[in-house]
């Protein structure tokens, strides 16, 4: 059973339903939107890397990404399927949050209560929070404390991938992340898996996260407002 999901905790639940042995995960590293029900818009890039759950890679992970080569997708694969969730996160928690959370206003980030100001503001997307140097810093200070985070759990990603990751970024224009994308057409946000899970993460083990801390608490409030 393969799941290509964003976040953590996507195959733990698998392998609570079927062998754990019989679990594999992956990442799409993607920009696309999902308009409607069979309708995709493709913007950017395009490629999969793929994991064993629990498990270092074994025959079947290459021959499945064979498939996915041969049908002309990029794919590779991964010695850690856990670093390589974590690695995706240092994308996901600020450009998928922020999209989001920035329709608080920057009042939330200097200390207000979300729960009071919430509204009002309009949504950015990726050009916009890189072009303004607060928000811009916030996108770091997200990327450190994951990677901090990822390194506290034995995932030992660079402090070179935030920048990396920003220059990937810029060279995509007006994107919209996903979660943005759902949050705008009523959909259920992936509270759980792109953002509750990586901090109860980093909390269990002891990484000072006040900047996730927050986006969390913002995002829950938005998102209790929008049902």
């Amino acid at each position: 059973v393969l799941t290509l999901q964003n976040g953590l905790g996507n195959e733990e639940a698998l392998a609570a339903l079927v062998p754990a042995a019989q679990v594999l995960g992956g990442l799409c590293f993607v920009c696309l939107n999902r308009e409607a029900p069979g309708v995709i818009r493709h913007i950017a890039h395009g490629r999969i890397r793929l994991g064993e759950f629990g498990r270092p890679p074994e025959p079947r992970t290459h021959g499945i990404a064979q498939i996915f080569r041969d049908s002309g997708i990029a794919c590779d694969v991964t010695a850690s399927l856990a670093m390589a969730h974590w690695e995706k996160l240092v994308w996901n928690i600020p450009f998928n949050g922020l999209g989001v959370a920035s329709a608080a206003g920057w009042e939330v980030w200097e200390g207000a209560d979300p729960g009071g100001i919430v509204g009002g503001h309009p949504h950015r997307t990726t050009d916009l929070l890189l072009a303004d140097a607060r928000w811009t810093g916030l996108v770091r200070g997200l990327m450190q404390e994951v990677i901090a985070t990822a390194r506290a759990l034995g995932h030992p990603i660079p402090d070179s991938q935030a920048d990396e990751e920003i220059r990937r970024t810029r060279e995509m224009g007006a994107y919209q992340a996903s979660t943005l994308v759902d949050f705008a057409l009523g959909r259920p946000l992936e509270l759980d898996s792109l953002f509750r899970e990586p901090l109860r993460q980093a909390q269990a083990a002891g990484v000072p996260v006040p900047r996730l801390e927050r986006l969390c608490r913002v995002l829950e409030v938005l998102a209790a407002r929008a049902v």
